[in-house]
């Protein structure tokens, strides 16, 4: 009875500490929750500032001037999205160890090499003084934002760490943290086609990494096909020892891209331009957008509405009521490389043998030992190594974002725009990491032109220059009247989705950064063709478009190579299961999951084919291109003998091979093998990882039509980080959602609001609803 009594008190006396705990924990998290009604005095106010919040916590600042109307959008960021700014200003800074460990100290060393804290304390020192008064009273609004919590952002004990307080060059960080995600920062796709070049004749190059297929839409210009297959006397894979490769191509890798589109005041009811953006970036909880509406009060003053990028102090897209603008990745080259020709002492250059410079970086890492890494510099950059056999070549890294001009405030201007043509202006002149950029007015105008700085080229990027050769990369930027422009063309409709928008000379000035296959920008072209007359209704079908047209030719293909074997019933299964194609990602499909593969199949297979021939197997390299498309199929219809990878006695064998390896990895059961298991969300957040909070900081994983070359882009952790339309002048009748929700904190009202909405392709509004929550920010606080 004792030992009866004695486990019951200790199993009770358990519970009690267990419970404790959890409620302490509970009551923490609470602590660090923002506050959403009531007053609060805030120092160097001129005048009252007021947050309200709807329903889903879409948030309007209301102030008397410009810069109470930033502190106060600071304030609100810091308290609501603080450990997302942190870890965005780390990223771009290489800083990420001093607050996680040493499991970052190899992604710090990467981003160490850019210098780009260094960067931004020279912008935060060149800026113009109005500039300079509006970021400091950003950094003002944030650091008051996070003093206000009671308790420090719940992250920072669960990581056993501080939340440091935010300065001007940390704003500047969160935008080069987009230009890392935005850009080939370590000239991957450069030095790829250097290498190609050195393994492979021209003409193979040429071939394999064509600048366009049949597939192509631009605004301007014309289709660019596929070059000639190369002839047997200038290579010949059967005459080749191949060498074992293993890659996974990487053609349909989900890269950060948009689409967009715009359609004149001549198709819609209200003569208002109406425009579309759905920008596609990795998700996680919380979104990297913060739903905003910013209203400026007097005669100078205006309304903006769209998302902001907490960290910064404005709106990056959206609508002022007289324009509204849109984003997608532009793709051009914003990056050159420098073979970095080796001397005694270091590496020539147009002075002679010049020593690299040697930096040593100091990586803070918590709870732990600090590491020194060095790395080398030179007067174009920093340097990165390649190896072809036992030949090793140095480049220098001459990127955009390294140059202190690239980057500005004035994005931010377009809050002020009237009109397409102040738009573009402001556009023009933006220094932030060069987009495609989609405007529309109240008057029913439309334009595009390239939104950030374009590098004036005195000699073409697109292979290595030479260190001995080499005065300046680059000879300053464009002049605004220099950038490719289209505004109002004559059918009314604009649209962009990280494809080639041009051809001929402004083509050369963009450049050919890896811009993607033409066939997602063609299908929303096709689209806007079909219809005469918009509401945005018909913009949202269009997102929403989850059409297989790219796949379907594939679909033929291989219900036909597989139609004459019968006796293999691996085969028969796999043309049975292909049978029942509808031609849409949807979720419930076997079919597009199989087409999908098999496509990937082949395209591995002849890339891989190419590739054994050369050292380049033995690279860690993939050598992808987006426009894989056009040299494969040119191969699958021409067959040439002499092209054929060595594993294989003829193409067909090869398309057989691809079918067999699909039909093994989809296994017997193959009406299970659906395109919803492979596509099935996981949308997390940074500590989502950690043990038993998965359930509290994640979002429900689901499964989620779309797939990449269609309007619908979407994968597991990557897609639409918003959907939005709407005509100036009648934002309410546009809509906006979005995944992962306003909130940070897991304990917010808003804390995954409107996820649902954006997952079930459902439109809300896009004004903030009717205030829930107001909180005033009094002036004259201490």
């Amino acid at each position: 009875m004792k030992l009866k009594r004695a486990l019951l008190y200790g199993t009770a006396t358990l519970f009690c500490l267990v419970m404790i705990l959890l409620l302490a924990a509970w009551l923490l998290m609470r602590a660090s929750l923002p506050q959403l009604e009531g007053e609060l005095a805030l120092a160097d106010l001129d005048a009252d500032v007021v947050i309200e919040r709807d329903a889903l916590g879409v948030a309007a600042v209301k102030a008397a001037s410009e810069e109470d109307l930033v502190r106060g959008i600071g304030f609100l960021h810091a308290q609501e999205r603080f450990f997302q700014m942190d870890l965005l200003r780390r990223s771009a800074a290489g800083e990420i160890s001093a607050l996680v460990g040493d499991a970052a100290v190899d992604f710090d060393r990467s981003r160490r090499m850019h210098g780009l804290r260094e960067v931004a304390s020279a912008i935060v020192d060149s800026l113009a003084e109005r500039d300079r008064r509006l970021l400091e009273a950003y950094v003002d609004g944030v650091n008051a934002g996070l003093a206000a919590l009671t308790a420090r952002p719940f992250e920072y004990f669960l990581l056993r760490s501080t939340p440091l307080p935010w300065t001007p060059e940390d704003t500047l960080l969160v935008v080069y943290a987009m230009f890392f995600d935005l850009h080939d920062a370590a000239g991957r796709r450069e030095r790829e086609r250097a290498l190609l070049n050195a393994a492979l004749p021209a003409a193979v190059v040429q071939f394999l990494y064509p600048p366009g297929t049949s597939w192509d839409a631009p605004l301007s210009g014309e289709v660019m096909l596929a070059g000639e297959l190369p002839p047997a006397e200038v290579f010949d894979l059967r005459s080749r020892e191949a060498r074992d490769v293993a890659f996974r191509f990487e053609e349909d890798a989900l890269l950060p891209g948009s689409n967009s589109w715009a359609v004149s005041g001549a198709l819609t009811a209200s003569g208002a331009a109406m425009v579309a953006n759905d920008m596609h970036l990795g998700h996680g909880v919380p979104n990297i957008w913060f739903r905003l509406r910013a209203e400026l009060a007097g005669n100078d003053g205006y309304a903006v509405t769209g998302v902001s990028l907490p960290g910064t102090p404005g709106v990056i897209v959206g609508s002022n009521g007289h324009v509204a603008w849109s984003f997608t990745n532009s793709y051009g080259d914003w990056l050159d490389l420098v073979l970095l020709e080796p001397c005694e002492d270091g590496y020539r250059s147009i002075d002679g043998c010049e020593p690299f410079e040697i930096v040593a970086e100091r990586i803070e890492v918590a709870h732990g030992d600090a590491v020194t890494v060095e790395m080398r510099r030179s007067r174009f950059g920093p340097v990165v190594s390649d190896a072809l056999g036992e030949q090793t070549f140095d480049y220098a890294l001459h990127w955009q974002a390294h140059l202190p001009d690239a980057v500005n405030l004035r994005l931010f201007d377009l809050a002020r725009a009237s009109n397409v043509h102040e738009a573009v202006a402001v556009a023009q002149s933006a220094g932030m990491p060069p987009q495609n950029f989609i405007v529309g007015d109240s008057e029913g105008n439309i334009a595009w032109t390239i939104a950030g700085r374009i590098p004036r080229r005195a000699r073409d990027g697109a292979a290595p220059l030479h260190s001995s050769e080499t005065v300046s990369v680059w000879d300053g930027w464009l002049a605004p009247q220099e950038y490719p422009l289209v505004v109002n063309p004559a059918d009314g409709r604009l649209w962009s989705a990280n494809a080639r928008m041009v051809d001929g000379e402004a083509l050369e000035l963009i450049g050919d950064g890896g811009y993607a296959l033409g066939a997602r920008a063609a299908q929303i072209r096709d689209r806007l063709r079909e219809k005469e007359r918009f509401g945005s209704e018909d913009m949202l079908h269009i997102q929403l478009d989850d059409e297989a047209r790219f796949l379907s030719r594939w679909h033929r293909l291989f219900m036909a190579v597989l139609e004459p074997h019968h006796a293999d019933a691996r085969r028969v299964a796999l043309q049975e299961a292909l049978s029942s194609w509808e031609g849409r990602a949807s979720v419930d499909s076997v079919a597009y999951r199989l087409v999908r593969e098999l496509r990937l199949e082949v395209i591995e297979r002849v890339y891989a084919g190419f590739l054994s021939a050369t050292l380049l197997a033995d690279s860690p390299m993939t050598f992808g291109t987006s426009q894989a498309e056009g040299p494969v199929w040119t191969l699958i219809e021409a067959q040439p003998a002499h092209l054929l990878p060595a594993d294989f006695d003829s193409w067909n064998d090869l398309l057989l091979a691809a079918a067999d390896a699909v039909a093994e990895r989809a296994g017997e059961k193959l009406d299970e093998y659906r395109w919803g298991l492979a596509n099935r969300s996981r949308i997390r957040h940074p500590l989502g990882g950690l043990p038993l909070l998965g359930g509290l900081l994640n979002a429900p994983a689901i499964e989620l039509p779309g797939d990449s070359h269609m309007p619908r882009v979407q994968g597991a952790s990557f897609g639409a980080s918003e959907r939005f339309a709407v005509s100036p002048g009648h934002e309410q009748e546009g809509y906006f959602h979005m995944p992962g929700g306003q909130s940070g904190h897991p304990l917010s009202p808003f804390y995954l609001s409107g996820h649902d909405d954006w997952a079930e392709g459902r439109g809300t509004s896009f004004l903030p609803g009717e205030p829930r929550w107001r909180l005033v920010l009094r002036a004259g606080g201490e």
